[in-house]
């Protein structure tokens, strides 16, 4: 299959294609589609007319309804034949490596639909923002709430270079992670793999982005790329976190390419005095070495991360990771141990007296919704209220 990808991206390169046989291809990837369970057939998807997600290099990110539930769809921004082959290897290059990635901190993939002029991912749909979006916006967000965001990101980087081979992102930067944002809770996650490399055979850079490329790939583009490249963009995605600026911002691009062409960039420094950005200050430099050797790898930067957790009063912090000391390791004397613990306490919930089936019948009563079987909540000791419904066709009464 791996095979099949990479023939497919050097195939659409050449000059010499033609649309037979990238029809061929297309046709040959399906059939691994097929055969993986991610292969969408065009008719189960719908578009939400007029909703555009995003904009990018290389496609568009449109809004649609996959069996009844909303998703993003990723699709090539210019559909004339010239533009489309030409943009082509990058989203099959996002799938080659996405369809095989299984991440919290990870935009999912649930399909593609491979056909010809009719190339597209569906994609998990995240309803928020971009990290770069979220941090820049007026008021900003608290200390402890961009610390959740700049977490979720180490985690989702550290998850893709523990891989064996690893996997590189190539463009990690703020407009290319998602944040979700709750009531009490702020979830990120890493999206566009289309520059992403499996760091096997020693494959070549992509691409990249100007403010965010570690100096290497700049300069000797030919090298093979390394995880260590993510981790410069990391260090850029900790200040834009944690300053709420943009890195190298009013910098003209000649000028930025000189710096890079010369390694000499400018050193970025955290304001203000929150204890996080103070204790983060150094991880942040140590990422942004421009020596690639003396960069650290994600996991040394996510421990050190975790110790800085009690430094938030915020509750909401707190939980968002047990102590490392708690943790168990994968074992069956582990399963066991947590098997036989006692349920947890947010499980335990008591009946609450304000809510009863009389009540909500007459709820749905007033609705104009005709009766149904509701038998009143048993409630055990093991945990919360056990209901089960017995729905007629809901319809209004005076259509029954």
């Amino acid at each position: 299959y791996t095979t099949l990808f990479r023939s497919f991206g050097a195939m659409v390169q050449s000059s010499e294609k033609t649309d037979r046989e990238v029809a061929d291809f297309l046709a040959r990837i399906a059939k691994v589609g097929r055969r993986e369970h991610w292969l969408i057939n065009s008719k189960e998807l719908q578009l939400i007319p007029d909703v555009v997600l995003g904009r990018g290099g290389f496609g568009s990110v449109l809004k649609g309804v996959f069996h009844g539930s909303a998703v993003a769809v990723k699709v090539l921004s210019n559909l004339q034949e010239e533009t489309f082959n030409k943009k082509l290897p990058s989203l099959c290059n996002e799938l080659r490596i996405i369809r095989q990635l299984r991440h919290p901190n990870i935009v999912g993939l649930y399909g593609s639909i491979l056909e010809m002029n009719s190339v597209a991912l569906v994609l998990e749909l995240v309803e928020g923002v971009t990290l770069q979006d979220y941090v820049l916006e007026l008021p900003l967000p608290e200390m402890s709430h961009r610390f959740s965001a700049l977490l979720d990101v180490g985690c989702g980087l550290m998850y893709l270079h523990s891989r064996q081979p690893a996997i590189a992102h190539g463009d990690l930067k703020g407009a290319n992670v998602l944040v979700k944002v709750t009531s009490d809770n702020v979830s990120a996650k890493i999206t566009d793999f289309g520059l992403s490399r499996v760091l096997a055979d020693s494959p070549q850079s992509l691409g990249f982005s100007l403010a965010w490329v570690a100096p290497e790939v700049y300069r000797f583009p030919g090298l093979p790329l390394k995880t260590s490249a993510d981790m410069f963009c990391f260090g850029r995605i900790m200040y834009l976190t944690l300053a709420c600026r943009r890195p190298l911002a009013g910098i003209r691009p000649e000028e930025l390419r000189l710096m890079l062409q010369t390694s000499m960039l400018p050193a970025l420094v955290l304001p203000g005095d929150h204890p996080i950005q103070c204790h983060c200050a150094g991880l942040m430099d140590k990422c942004l070495q421009v020596n690639e050797s003396h960069r650290p790898s994600m996991q040394e930067i996510h421990e050190a991360l975790i110790g800085l957790v009690s430094q938030f009063d915020d509750a909401a912090v707190q939980h968002i990771v047990q102590s490392k000391a708690q943790l168990l390791r994968w074992s069956p004397n582990a399963v066991a141990r947590c098997l036989n613990a006692s349920p947890s306490p947010c499980v335990r919930k008591p009946c609450s007296p304000d809510i009863n089936a009389a009540a909500v019948r007459d709820g749905l009563a007033a609705t104009g919704f005709s009766a149904f079987h509701f038998p009143e909540p048993h409630c055990d000791r093991q945990g919360p209220p056990h209901m089960r419904f017995v729905l007629p066709e809901l319809l209004p009464t005076s259509q029954q």
